[in-house]
Parts: structure tokens; C-alpha cells; sequence
């Protein structure tokens, strides 16, 4: 029975490295339609959306995984609105991020305070590195990014094989 658990953990670990690695890819190509400067980091953010809401469990996969997108929606858009009317300045970081929480307070979105701040903070930071490319255009790819990547996490987690029966791998 453990070298079966070892199994799962294995194939599960390997298929964690794979949407890490093809959504990485899948990131820079993201960028690059949007023509961006910052491809690499297109990846990256679309990497880590797939390490972030992968699990043993499915349904848990996908719960994550909304939460991810919804608040990578509303980071996205404050770190657009942040970047458009601040401009360069790199203290638009303290309004977006207390914006971004203050909207998930007021509309009862606790489960989606983190990723929506996490989104907004990168946005305004990395722009700031970035300041080339148009505020909305910069912040659509990087949601672009972090949904594609929530995406593979799901199809990588559904190539069998997994326990009959069960919707995870437990």
C-alpha cells in the first residue's frame, strides 16, 4: 500500500514539473502576442499559477484555481487602473494594494485577498521596470498569463492514471 502512495506522490510530483515547464512556455508565448517586453517574466507568472493551485485533490485543485483567476481579475484590473493614473511612480504601489484589499473586504472576497494583492503588487512593480508598454495591454497579459497557467494545472492533473473511484489521489 506505501509503494502505491509513493506512486501517486511520484506521478503527481512529475506532473507538477510538467505544467510547470509547459506553462512557462505557454507564458511566453502570452507575452510575446501582447508584444511584451517582460516574456520571461510572462512565464514565469504563468508557472506560478500553475505550481500555486495544483493538489492531489481535484476538486481542491479547482476551487484554488477559481480563486486564482477571480482574483488575478481584480488584481488586474487595480493594478491597470494604479499604473494608468500613476504613471511612473512606484508609491502607486500603497493605494493599489490597499484598493485591492479594501475591495475584497467589501465584497465579502477574503478567500481572494492574497492573489488579487499578489497580482496587483506584481503589476505596479514590474511595470515600473517595464514602463514601455500601454498600462491595460501590460495587465491583460499578465491575467492572460495567470489563467492559462490555472488551465494547464487543470489538464496536466486529469492525464490518468489516478485511483478508480476517487476524485483524488488519496
Amino acid at each position: 500500500m506505501a509503494s502505491r502512495s509513493l506512486f501517486f506522490e511520484a506521478y503527481f510530483s512529475l506532473k507538477l514539473a510538467v505544467a510547470a515547464l509547459i506553462s512557462y512556455f505557454l507564458g511566453v508565448l502570452i507575452s510575446a502576442y501582447f508584444s511584451s517586453i517582460a516574456s520571461s517574466i510572462g512565464g514565469l507568472w504563468c508557472a506560478f499559477s500553475s505550481i500555486i493551485v495544483m493538489r492531489l485533490d481535484r476538486v481542491e485543485t479547482f476551487k484554488l484555481g477559481g480563486i486564482r483567476v477571480l482574483g488575478n481579475l481584480i488584481g488586474s484590473l487595480i493594478g491597470a487602473f494604479a499604473i494608468f493614473f500613476f504613471k511612473t511612480e512606484i508609491w502607486s504601489l500603497l493605494p493599489a494594494v490597499f484598493l485591492a484589499a479594501l475591495i475584497c473586504f467589501f465584497w465579502d472576497l477574503q478567500k481572494v485577498l492574497v492573489p488579487c494583492c499578489l497580482a496587483t503588487t506584481i503589476e505596479v512593480v514590474i511595470w515600473h521596470t517595464f514602463p514601455y508598454e500601454h498600462p491595460w495591454l501590460f495587465c491583460a497579459s499578465r491575467f492572460c498569463e495567470a489563467t492559462a497557467g490555472v488551465l494547464v494545472a487543470f489538464l496536466v492533473l486529469h492525464i490518468p492514471p489516478f485511483e478508480r473511484g476517487k476524485s483524488d489521489f488519496k
